[in-house]
């Protein structure tokens, strides 16, 4: 009998047990979920478009030989992407993170994709971060992200690719969008990373992703992580030199079936770590 009553009381400690880690799933969900609804407020601190390519073009060749473009109107905006032979009118805004270091996101077919493109003039370097969203038969929930380096085509001579670093391992930094949304990053190695939301609708709840990283120059750096818990991709450009982010959220609520790409920015207080400059 004591055996059976023991089993019961550990089968109801484990029940709560189970049921707590379920509603706890369930209110990190809930926060997501906010945070994209609210996801245009994290650009109080970001810094100003900028309008220094107005009315110009940006071209690129990938690895492969293909060949893509921007065409900016006349107030520094994009207005069309031009691949394969065709081309699609997009509206972004551009921005300017560090001297001839050029950083824009756009959404492709009604939302199911967007472009970030990082385009650094000085080095005659373009990255291009496809995001997009998982369709119904891909058995996943994340987004699928891609990254492809190309060769602005005003450089001159050829240009190195960027390859992943494990500079950002040990870093840990605190991030303000705003007057009350701020998370702390906690890089623990090189391919994981802790955030924590310290102020905002995320306020109190943490997670850890995985996340890929490359040095764009001295001192700044791309990160990119596919949320585990949420159809959302997350994009930052770091520059530490100047204590600046730049960034995109791009996601999906299946609930409202609304797709959500917002450019994002933030002042980085960097608390600790081996990048320093």
């Amino acid at each position: 009998m004591k055996t059976k009553v023991a089993f019961f009381v550990t089968f109801l400690l484990l029940s709560q047990q189970w049921g707590h880690a379920q509603d706890a799933d369930r209110t990190a969900e809930a926060a997501g979920q906010e945070f994209l609804l609210r996801a245009a407020e994290y650009a109080e601190y970001q810094i100003e478009a900028t309008d220094r390519l107005s009315n110009q073009r940006l071209d690129w060749t990938l690895p492969d030989g293909s060949q893509a473009s921007v065409a900016l109107d006349g107030i520094g905006r994009i207005k069309e992407f031009r691949s394969g032979g065709s081309s699609v009118a997009v509206t972004a805004d551009v921005f300017e993170l560090a001297e001839e270091l050029f950083y824009a996101s756009f959404s492709l077919d009604d939302g199911r994709r967007a472009l970030t493109l990082v385009a650094d003039r000085e080095n005659g370097r373009l990255m291009k971060i496809e995001s997009r969203r998982p369709d119904p038969g891909e058995g996943t929930h994340m987004a699928q992200v891609s990254v492809s380096q190309g060769l602005l085509n005003n450089a001159d001579g050829e240009v190195e690719s960027l390859s992943v670093t494990d500079k950002m391992a040990g870093v840990r930094l605190t991030a303000h969008y705003a007057d009350e949304i701020a998370y702390e990053h906690i890089y623990l190695n090189a391919q994981r990373v802790t955030w924590h939301g310290v102020t905002g609708p995320e306020a109190g709840f943490a997670d850890t992703e995985v996340y890929d990283s490359y040095e764009v120059r001295d001192g700044v750096f791309l990160i990119s992580w596919s949320e585990k818990v949420l159809t959302t991709h997350m994009i930052f450009l770091f520059d530490f030199n100047t204590g600046h982010e730049i960034g995109t959220i791009f996601g999906y609520e299946p609930e409202y079936d609304r797709a959500v790409l917002e450019t994002i920015g933030a002042t980085i207080d960097l608390v600790q770590g081996p990048v320093s400059y």
